[in-house]
């Protein structure tokens, strides 16, 4: 029996170096084309100008400036026949919290923010006329500056919210809050309720059909917050005018 020869077929082998140089050619020219067309696309994106509708999420950056019609309610407590309580330096709770009342509407309509005041002079307007005021104004927020009473060695300045904690409320708070507290104030944070009981609440919180929050700007008993109140008027005003305008900026405002 004879032994059988191997035969190379060299038409095989060429055919398969053939095939790898056709996949080789393929690829290179592939990367070449891919780099040339991303290159292309980048080169078209950077001359594009989006509108506000084409915008993708991730291109959306929060304003510097309002540009939307928008109106806030600023609530200077007391007046008139209620004067409240007596700082240490002798000034009354009422005039002070309608005079800085008064230097956060001048600074928030410089920041193209309408205001609507619940008092502009030494008057007294009870609680459901200043709910109805900040109501009927269908404001995006509600404000109400106060200063803090206790017998105590206590200082720093608080946000007191709807006793539901909504986090509007919250967002608001932590922009005014932490503006002031730059200025040197300390921060007692956000509180629930009232201070007699976490589950009542203030009337221009509980009955204010917009985001609301009653800012109190210190104690009247502490000589260090009357000194960083009656001494950084308004400076105080500007940081509170700059947590409102901070926070409609985050509302699309």
């Amino acid at each position: 029996m004879k032994q059988k020869k191997n035969v190379y077929r060299y038409d095989k082998i060429f055919g398969l170096f053939a095939l790898m140089a056709f996949l080789i050619l393929v690829l290179m020219i592939y990367f070449d084309y891919g780099d040339k067309i991303s290159s292309m696309a980048e080169d078209e994106l950077s001359n594009v100008t989006f509108s506000s509708g084409d915008v993708a999420a991730d291109e959306v950056e929060t304003g510097t400036k309002i540009t939307k019609d928008v109106t806030v309610v600023l609530n200077a407590q007391l007046g008139g026949s209620s004067n409240g309580g007596t700082a240490v330096d002798g000034s009354l709770e009422k005039n002070q919290n309608l005079e800085i009342t008064l230097l956060i509407k001048s600074k928030l309509e410089d920041a193209n923010v309408n205001v609507v005041l619940t008092r502009d002079s030494d008057e007294y307007v009870s609680e459901s006329e200043r709910v109805n005021i900040a109501n009927s104004a269908k404001a995006a927020l509600v404000v109400s500056i106060g200063r803090n009473e206790y017998n105590s060695n206590v200082s720093g300045v608080e946000s007191w919210i709807y006793s539901g904690e909504p986090m509007e409320a919250i967002d608001l708070s932590n922009c005014i809050l932490n503006k002031i507290a730059s200025l040197g104030y300390t921060n007692r944070g956000i509180k629930a309720g009232t201070a007699k009981s976490a589950e009542s609440d203030y009337a221009m919180n509980e009955d204010i059909s917009s985001t609301s929050c009653v800012l109190l700007l210190g104690f009247l008993s502490s000589s260090e917050d009357n000194t960083m109140f009656t001494s950084n008027e308004d400076a105080t005003a500007a940081a509170i005018a700059d947590g409102i305008v901070e926070y409609l900026l985050t509302q699309g405002y």
